[in-house]
């Protein structure tokens, strides 16, 4: 029955279980991308600015300073992997996002449609294509003589196809994310992002918004604390909340720690949330950035992204 296989599959992965409560598909793709916004709590709606921003909010395309191509492999449970691979170009006034997400759930036995085993195996997976561009849209200036701006805003747009296949059928969508980033210079910044509105589809795709704050709590010539708080929320009803924090070290080393809380989700370890934590290093060239993710009894996992920067 394909709907035992799906129960089997989506019980391993948490980020599922209440999508597939709701009968909505494509909810893998809410895990986590990049190591860094993993590390910190997938608090990332604000502070947004390198290729990841295809995923996370697409208004974070418009702050990268260079261009970026950077690849992901988050090892999950049993034998499944996310990985992903994505590109940001400057481009005239704004910057261009290319992204590709592959999401392998492993292998299952194939049950058929009387509910016996074959002998036969499945392998239930998930690709995303995305593109998408950002730009300042706005900046004010209290004193014209100083060249930080006082206020600046970044819009941006992306769409993403995506294919699944369970096992027994494929189910299609081309969905829209758009999303704004407000800089306050010296206060905070915000982010909103509003994600999978359905453009076309032959299955449901449930909509999300993500609400985000953060502040640079530390900053001098040596040592910087940020830290970030978001709200993510779907139209079916599920909420996480993220927190995080990256202490960095000359821009060249990265500590990073947060935390998800999912409300009213309960397991047999309690309400299911998750210490996350990481580090970082950047060269001059590329970054890495190494993540691991806890899922209370589940155990956790890690994810690694490298972040290559070109030089043109």
């Amino acid at each position: 029955m394909k709907e035992l296989i799906l129960a089997v599959y989506l019980s391993v992965i948490p980020v599922m279980v209440l999508a597939d409560s709701t009968g909505s598909l494509f909810s893998e793709l809410d895990i986590g991308k990049g190591a860094r916004a993993s590390a910190m709590g997938m608090a990332n709606t604000s502070i947004s600015d390198d290729s990841s921003g295809i995923y996370w909010n697409p208004a974070g395309l418009g702050r990268i300073s260079e261009n970026q191509i950077s690849f992901s492999y988050n090892k999950w449970f049993l034998d499944s992997s996310v990985k992903t691979a994505e590109t940001a170009l400057k481009l005239g006034s704004g910057s261009l996002g290319l992204g590709f997400v592959h999401v392998d759930m492993g292998e299952f036995d194939y049950i058929d449609p009387d509910g016996f085993l074959t002998g036969q195996t499945i392998r239930p997976y998930t690709i995303a294509f995305s593109a998408g561009y950002a730009n300042q849209t706005l900046a004010y200036y209290d004193d014209y003589n100083v060249s930080i701006a006082t206020f600046k805003l970044f819009t941006g747009l992306s769409f993403k196809f995506i294919s699944n296949n369970d096992g027994y059928e494929n189910s299609t969508a081309l969905v829209a994310d758009a999303g704004a980033i407000f800089v306050f210079t010296g206060i905070a910044d915000a982010g909103i992002a509003v994600k999978n509105l359905k453009i076309a589809t032959n299955q449901d795709v449930t909509p999300s918004l993500n609400l985000g704050i953060s502040r640079m709590l530390f900053n001098d010539s040596l040592n910087k604390v940020k830290a970030a708080v978001d709200l993510h929320a779907w139209l079916d009803g599920r909420q996480e909340i993220c927190g995080g924090a990256e202490y960095s070290i000359s821009d060249y080393i990265f500590l990073r720690a947060g935390y998800v809380f999912v409300p009213g989700y309960m397991s047999s370890e309690g309400t299911i949330s998750g210490l996350n934590g990481g580090l970082g290093v950047r060269m001059e060239s590329f970054r890495f950035d190494y993540a691991f993710t806890t899922h209370g009894g589940l155990g956790a996992n890690h994810s690694v992204t490298v972040i290559f920067y070109p030089g043109f």
